[in-house]
C-alpha cells in the first residue's frame, strides 16, 4: 500500500521541524514577518501548526480531535481583504521549509505538497476576504497524492481558481473557546493584526488561541 504524504514525509517526527522551519522562513520574509512576530503570538504556534499539517497530509486526527475544526481555521483568516500576495509568499516559504527540514525531494511528493499548499492558501486565506460567514462544522480536509480527499459532510467546495486542479474539546496545546462555537466577526480588529498568513496567527480577541 502506498504511504500517505504524512508517512512519506517522515511521520510524526518530521512535522515539528518542518513547522519550525516554516515559521522561521515567514519571520525572514519582509511581508509575512509581522503576523508571525507580534508579541502576543500563541507560544504553542509551532506544535499546533505541526499537528494541523500532519493531519491534513494523512496523519492522526490530533488537531481536529483536540483543538478545533476547519471552520475555526478559515474564520481566523476571513474578513482580511486581499491577501493574495501574502498567500503567494507563504506558499513559497512552505516549499523552502521542506528543504530546510530535510523532507524528501522526490518530484511527485514535492508536486503533491505544492498542490496542497496552493489549494490551502486559496481555500483558507483567500476564500472570505470581505466576510466572516463560514459554514459551521467543517472537518479538516485531507490531502493525498491525488489531491483533496472528499470527506463526508465537507461542504467547503473548491473555488473556481482551484476547481480545475482537483479530482475529488479542551485542547492540550491551548484551549479553543469556552463554548466551542466559532467566535464572532473580526472586522473591528486593527488592520495590522488582521494581515495574517495562510495558516496560523497567534491570537484571537474573543477566544484565547489561534489555529
Amino acid at each position: 500500500m502506498r504511504p500517505t504524504l504524512y508517512e512519506f514525509a517522515g511521520g510524526e517526527q518530521a512535522f515539528e521541524p518542518f513547522a519550525a522551519a516554516l515559521h522561521a522562513r515567514c519571520l525572514a520574509d519582509p511581508e509575512l514577518n509581522h503576523p508571525f512576530s507580534h508579541a502576543d503570538q500563541n507560544p504553542e504556534h509551532v506544535p499546533r501548526l505541526a499537528a494541523y499539517l500532519a493531519e491534513a497530509m494523512g496523519g492522526p486526527p490530533a488537531y481536529s480531535a483536540e483543538c478545533a475544526d476547519q471552520t475555526h481555521v478559515v474564520w481566523l483568516h476571513s474578513g482580511n481583504g486581499d491577501m493574495s500576495d501574502l498567500g503567494r509568499r507563504f506558499a513559497n516559504c512552505f516549499m523552502l521549509a521542506a528543504d530546510d527540514a530535510g523532507w524528501p525531494r522526490d518530484p511527485e511528493f514535492r508536486a503533491a505538497i505544492r498542490g496542497y499548499i496552493e489549494w490551502a492558501v486559496d481555500e483558507v486565506a483567500l476564500s472570505h476576504p470581505d466576510d466572516t460567514d463560514i459554514p459551521p462544522g467543517l472537518p479538516l480536509p485531507r490531502w493525498s497524492w491525488d489531491g483533496l480527499q472528499r470527506l463526508s459532510g465537507y461542504g467547503f467546495l473548491p473555488t473556481p481558481a482551484t476547481a480545475s486542479a482537483l479530482a475529488g474539546p479542551a485542547c492540550p496545546l491551548g484551549s479553543h473557546s469556552d463554548s466551542g462555537a466559532t467566535p464572532g466577526p473580526i472586522s473591528s480588529r486593527p488592520v495590522k493584526n488582521r494581515r495574517i498568513s495562510s495558516w496560523l496567527r497567534g491570537r484571537m480577541d474573543s477566544a484565547p488561541d489561534s489555529l
